[in-house]
C-alpha cells in the first residue's frame, strides 16, 4: 500500500485520493490506476440514484478487489460488469483494509445508494486485520515503513461497538510499535515481503516456505469460537441483516490455499455456518481456482506480488458471472452454498 495513492478519512481511515489518475510502479510493468469522485477505483461516477437500463452490483474487497497489480478495466468487477450488459458493478475495493473498515465504507458510503446486488468479497487473511488497531503502509516516495491507524470493532455482549474514530490522524514509526497482538498482521507482512525476496532468489524455496507457514497457520477459523471468528461473523452478519438487496458472500481464497499448502477445511467451514445462518449466498471460488491454476500453473498470481494478475481476475470473473447473472434475475430467493467450478 502506498500512502501517496490515499488521502484521510476519518470514519473509514482512508479512501483514494478523489480523481486520481496515474501509473503505479509494479512487477508486472506497472498499472494503471483512476479514482472516481468518491475516492474509489473506479471508472464510474458513483451515484445514489438508480441508472435507468441497468442493474447495480456493489462489490467490497481489499486489495484483491480493487485490483492491486493491474489496471482498472481487468480487474474482476469490470470483467463481470464486461459480460453482463445490462450490469453497472460499483467497486468499492480499499487495499489493506479489514472487513471492519469495508462495512464502515458501506455505511459511509453506500447508505443511501440504489443497487440490486451487494457482493461481499473478503480476503480470508482479512480476519486478521479486525483485531488490529493500526496497518503497516510503505510510502511510494520514501520507502519508510509506517503504522498507519484505522478504526475497529470491540464486542461487548454480542454487539459490535466501534473505537478509534475519528481516526487518529498521521502515522506511527514502526519502531515505536507495540509488539502486541494488534501488531501480529503487521508482523506477518514483513515476514512475507523477506520470504518472498528469497523465494525470487532461490528456486524451489517457495515449497519450503509455504510448508513452514502451514506449520503456523492462523487459528482464528478453526473454531466457531475463536474471538477473531465471532468478529468477522458479527461484522458480516450485521452487514448482511442491513443490506437492501441479495448478498453474494464470495470469500477470496489466499494463493497458499489455493496451491492446497494450507489447510482450507476450516475457513470454508465457517462461512458455510454463516451462510445458513444470515440466508446469504455462499459462492465458493477455491475448487475453481484451483482447477484453472492446475492447468495453468503459476499464471494467477505474480511471481512475488500475492495479488491476482490479469488471468486471476479473469478467472475469478469466470467463476462469478453465473451467480450474479442469476442473482440479478432473482435466482436467490432461497439462499443455498454454491460451489463456482
Amino acid at each position: 500500500m502506498s500512502r501517496n495513492l490515499f488521502q484521510y478519512d476519518p470514519v473509514i481511515g482512508y479512501r483514494f485520493v478523489p480523481g486520481l489518475k496515474g501509473r503505479v510502479r509494479h512487477e508486472g510493468g506497472g498499472y494503471l490506476v483512476r479514482c472516481n469522485n468518491a475516492g474509489f477505483r473506479s471508472d464510474h461516477v458513483f451515484r445514489d440514484a438508480p441508472t435507468p437500463g441497468k442493474r447495480r452490483v456493489l462489490v467490497f474487497g481489499d486489495s484483491n478487489t480493487a485490483g492491486d497489480g493491474v489496471s482498472n478495466g481487468k480487474r474482476f468487477s469490470d470483467l463481470i460488469e464486461a459480460q453482463l450488459p445490462d450490469c453497472e458493478v460499483y467497486n468499492f475495493g480499499l487495499p489493506s483494509s479489514g472487513t471492519d473498515q469495508q462495512y464502515l465504507a458501506f455505511r459511509e458510503c453506500a447508505g443511501a445508494m440504489h443497487y440490486d446486488l451487494l457482493l461481499l468479497c473478503p480476503m480470508v487473511d482479512n480476519i486478521r486485520r479486525n483485531l488490529q488497531d493500526a496497518r503497516l503502509i510503505h510510502s511510494g516516495l520514501s520507502g519508510e515503513l509506517a503504522l498507519l491507524p484505522k478504526p475497529y470493532f470491540d464486542l461487548a455482549q454480542g454487539a459490535l461497538v466501534l473505537r478509534n474514530v475519528p481516526v487518529p490522524k498521521g502515522h506511527l514509526p514502526v519502531d515505536n510499535a507495540q509488539a502486541d497482538e494488534p501488531q501480529i498482521g503487521s508482523v506477518r507482512a514483513l515476514a512475507r515481503q523477506a520470504m518472498s525476496h528469497a523465494n525470487a532468489r532461490f528456486p524451489g524455496l517457495r515449497g519450503w516456505t509455504q510448508w513452514l507457514r502451514r506449520l503456523a497457520l492462523p487459528a482464528e477459523y478453526n473454531s466457531p469460537n475463536t474471538l477473531g471468528w465471532q468478529l468477522m461473523r458479527t461484522i458480516l452478519a450485521q452487514w448482511i441483516a442491513e443490506a437492501r438487496a441479495p448478498v453474494i458472500l464470495a470469500p477470496i481464497p489466499t494463493f497458499e490455499h489455493i496451491d492446497g499448502n494450507i489447510r482450507a477445511a476450516p475457513y470454508r467451514a465457517r462461512f458455510a455456518e454463516l451462510s445458513r445462518e444470515t440466508g446469504a449466498a455462499l459462492v465458493d471460488v477455491l475448487d475453481g481456482l484451483r482447477a484453472q491454476n492446475a492447468t495453468r500453473p503459476g499464471s494467477l498470481r505474480f511471481p512475488t506480488d500475492e495479488h491476482p494478475t490479469v488471468a486471476g481476475h479473469a478467472a475469478i470473473a469466470e467463476l462469478l458471472v453465473p451467480h450474479v447473472a442469476r442473482a440479478l434475475e432473482g435466482g436467490l430467493s432461497n439462499p443455498m452454498q454454491m460451489s463456482a467450478e
